[in-house]
């Protein structure tokens, strides 16, 4: 069975975005997916060649890693998860990361975003948690939000939400099914 993805799961919820004309979102949305595939092949040591509009982020990103002692386990991670054979969600994480201040074998799970952070990012964190603890069996010790920019990385440590995203899953199968 084919289930929703964890941002289909979100979309029941009304974040109070103002709406943009959908020529600037297509745009953001490419910039934003580029991005993404640079800080995966960046974080991982694979050589690439950076676009130019991208390169600042990456080694921004890239040096504070460094700094930081963090390094990438597992990059772009398809997630799935199942509450019964016919209700779950699915969708790909951005990064699982070993930080020097955990032990060995105990992870944070990091999203990457390009802009400020919100309550959605925390709860699309809960829904990839839960789908790679599903899939691989491993706990998740730490979730972080990263935002590289130009000039330094924001980064985020937030709660586990869960219990809360497992009840929007619900709510989605009750409402759409």
């Amino acid at each position: 069975m084919e289930f929703p993805h964890v941002s289909e799961i979100l979309d029941l919820i009304d974040w109070g975005y103002k709406p943009i004309d959908p020529k600037v979102l297509n745009i953001l949305a490419k910039y934003g997916t580029g991005l993404h595939k640079t800080l995966s092949k960046t974080t991982t040591g694979l050589k690439t060649r950076i676009a130019k509009k991208y390169r600042a982020r990456a080694d921004s990103l890239k040096e504070w890693m460094k700094e930081n002692q963090f390094k990438t386990a597992i990059s772009e991670f398809p997630i799935r998860y199942e509450i019964t054979p016919s209700m779950g969600f699915c969708g790909t994480l951005d990064a699982i990361i070993q930080a020097p201040d955990l032990k060995t074998g105990e992870f944070e799970l990091w999203d990457y975003k390009t802009g400020s952070f919100n309550k959605r990012h925390e709860l699309q964190l809960a829904g990839y948690k839960l789908g790679y603890e599903f899939v691989t069996g491993n706990k998740i010790q730490r979730l972080r939000l990263v935002s590289p920019k130009k000039d330094g990385v924001m980064d985020l440590i937030v709660p586990d939400y869960s219990e809360y995203f497992l009840n929007l899953v619900k709510l989605y199968y009750t409402i759409k099914k």
